[in-house]
């Protein structure tokens, strides 16, 4: 049991001096922030602790001081303009720090995700600025909208006089083909022309050679200039359903 303790406390230590030391290296000079190394292992050994002391009343009050005092250290001096990204990170250390005796692997793995994402402010801000035009962003937010918000709305099961249309099943559908020319999209942006649409021609042929077409298909209308190499990836990608089918069959 003493050597469970010993392991929580060293990995809260570790993990509050992690997320610290990224917040610290990327304080511009002479810019003054509530939260430093010291402080994020402080809050993070803070939500070791209520996490062993096993009191929720306490817990909840050491989180509430927390809390105050970095709204007071974000209010102290109000003609200073302060982003909220070091304090919320600061709270998130704390919950961290909490969850670490009872889900070791998860709260260490949100550790490093969070000090990845707070590492990536400078790739990130020039990525949504310069690479992702509007139209990008809203294309993207459609297909999500496709995914994850129509599909569990519809019911699966067979409807109609006969039985015979599913409308899960024929959403499931339009994901795929909305997902091949999205993938498309993407491989083209970062690949180039060619090599993009026919890599993700090729991929989504084992998936589905008639997504695949009508994707090409919708993208030749679109862009009357690649046609010719809409036509090329097309045969390519229904060309892969001959060793799909063998390896099914075996």
């Amino acid at each position: 049991m003493q050597l469970e303790v010993f392991i929580t406390f060293a990995e809260a230590l570790a993990l509050g001096l992690l997320i610290g030391s990224e917040r610290y290296k990327g304080r511009s000079e002479g810019k003054i922030q509530p939260a430093g190394m010291r402080t994020f292992t402080i809050i993070c050994l803070l939500g070791a602790a209520c996490s062993l002391i096993a009191q929720p009343g306490f817990t909840m009050l050491t989180f509430g001081a927390i809390f105050a005092f970095l709204g007071i250290a974000y209010y102290r001096d109000p003609s200073e303009s302060y982003g909220l990204t070091t304090e919320m990170a600061a709270l998130l250390t704390f919950w961290l720090g909490f969850l670490l005796s009872e889900y070791e692997v998860l709260a260490i793995s949100t550790g490093i995700v969070v000090v990845i994402l707070l590492a990536s402010k400078k790739a990130l801000h020039e990525f949504v600025r310069e690479r992702v035009t509007e139209v990008e962003f809203f294309d993207t937010l459609k297909f999500l909208a496709v995914v994850f918000v129509v599909l569990p709305l519809l019911p699966n099961r067979y409807v109609g006089p006969l039985e015979f249309f599913n409308p899960t099943q024929v959403w499931v559908l339009i994901i795929l083909i909305s997902s091949i020319g999205y993938a498309g999209y993407v491989l083209i942006r970062v690949l180039g022309g060619n090599r993009g649409l026919t890599i993700s021609a090729l991929l989504g042929g084992i998936v589905s050679t008639l997504a695949v077409t009508v994707s090409l298909a919708e993208r030749s209308r679109e862009a009357p200039q690649l046609s010719r190499l809409c036509g090329v990836t097309g045969v390519m990608a229904n060309a892969v359903q001959f060793p799909r089918l063998l390896f099914l069959v075996w």
